[in-house]
């Protein structure tokens, strides 16, 4: 699956507090196979995974996620679509917390934060 995230992804900015990054999620991923089948959808869980990858990216190094203290799914999103992800990050002790919301075609689709450290 990160493989899969990390090649839909590209980051269009960066600063010390914010991450802006896009990605469309094609239909041949494996993932679509059993979520769900006749009517895919993208799976929250991979787009947790795009934030996380998407500070990686940024930082250069690898991230476990602590926490998703928070997580609102509100619109589904189909494979192909395009979703822009906008994340403000905090430092705190030994990592980030990263609060993304995510937006496509039809709106916002998910919001939600992460508590990342180092792996």
């Amino acid at each position: 699956m990160k493989q899969d995230v990390e090649r839909a992804l590209v980051i269009e900015h960066r600063s010390a507090t914010t991450v802006r990054a896009v990605a469309v999620f094609g239909a041949e991923l494996p993932v679509f196979a059993g979520h769900f089948p006749g009517r895919p959808l993208v799976p929250g869980v991979l787009l947790i995974e795009a934030v996380r990858c998407a500070m990686e990216r940024v930082h250069g190094r690898a991230f476990g996620i602590e926490a998703v203290p928070d997580a609102r799914f509100l619109l589904p999103l189909l494979p192909g679509e395009r979703v822009v992800i906008e994340i403000a990050v905090t430092a705190v002790a030994g990592g980030f917390r990263c609060r993304a919301e995510l937006s496509g075609a039809p709106g916002r689709l998910a919001e939600f934060e992460l508590m990342l450290r180092p792996a």
